[in-house]
């Protein structure tokens, strides 16, 4: 039996967090919210700075809700901030309201082949910037680009063709009114035709006719759940493949919670960089510059 005097000892507060294993600290630090792993971890202790500073920690970044209020500039360089931690290893990156094509060109050239979730809703984007960043990313499993108006069939076109492991696609489209609704059935069929191996698909009841779904369904065997959502959110018409003659109405949100998501009130960029300009202490407590910490502020906010 353990003694009364050894479990006081054990307490929260002598618990020698400091030495945990890097590893296990690593473990524990990607699923904490971003701004936890870049505003608070690295304050605590040297070894946590180092271990928030490890790609790992980086390999899954969701500042989606956080950039809907951000200011373009401060959007931006969250984002470069982040893979320039992930080291290109990232896997998930969920952001809106990117504002164009420059922030989609140094996402294209920072090697991120092992990204798998690219969610971009309600940017600025063109079909150019995003074919360029779709071309660099042959592992791309879900893909949403609800809401970016300059993305048409084209874009699509090329996103099925290059992607061959996308499973996933959201496409929900801002509300269209009645009195000057044109129905364009030209992305629904570039989704036939070009992504055959969907199995989840989100999009807006404007922009797809019966006839385009139906090839939809037709041409895209392994799809599990197709989702066609009003133009007001007011209704939503599931289509299940183990039933198709089933329509279930849900409350699913297009974009979803997810586990990483936060609501935070506008926080300057600035005081995150300030943490890229510090320096790590080795061993004996000497203070030595890290280069692959260092980042140029004015790089970074440009």
């Amino acid at each position: 039996m353990v003694e009364e005097s050894n479990i006081e000892n054990h307490e929260l507060g002598s618990v020698p967090w400091a030495e945990m294993s890097p590893d296990l600290l690593i473990e524990v630090f990607k699923w904490l919210p971003v701004m936890d792993r870049l505003r608070t971890l690295p304050q605590i202790c040297k070894a946590w700075k180092k271990a928030s500073f490890d790609p790992r920690c980086w390999q899954v970044v969701d500042i989606e809700k956080w950039s809907i209020d951000q200011a373009v500039k401060a959007v931006d360089s969250m984002v470069r901030l982040v893979i320039k931690r992930s080291c290109g290893s990232i896997q998930e990156l969920r952001v809106a309201y990117l504002n164009g094509d420059e922030i989609l060109h140094f996402l294209a050239q920072s090697g991120l082949s092992s990204l798998k979730i690219l969610c971009v809703p309600c940017s600025y984007i063109t079909e150019n910037g995003l074919c360029e960043l779709i071309l660099s990313l042959p592992n791309l499993e879900h893909l949403d680009i609800s809401r970016c108006d300059s993305i048409h069939s084209e874009g699509l076109k090329v996103i099925g063709q290059s992607c061959k492991s996308l499973r996933r696609l959201d496409r929900v489209m801002w509300p269209v009114s009645s009195s000057t609704l044109v129905l364009d059935d030209s992305e629904a069929m570039a989704i036939a035709q070009y992504m055959p191996k969907l199995k989840h698909l989100v999009m807006s009841s404007d922009w797809v006719s019966k006839s385009s779904l139906d090839a939809i369904l037709a041409s895209c065997k392994h799809l599990d759940f197709v989702e066609v959502k009003s133009a007001d959110d007011n209704e939503d018409n599931t289509v299940d493949e183990d039933d198709e003659d089933d329509m279930d109405d849900e409350d699913d949100d297009a974009y979803g919670d997810s586990a990483f998501s936060f609501d935070e009130d506008y926080v300057d960029t600035d005081d995150y960089f300030d943490y890229e300009d510090d320096v790590d202490d080795d061993e004996d407590g000497n203070d030595v510059d890290d280069d692959e910490d260092d980042l140029d502020d004015e790089d970074d906010l440009d």
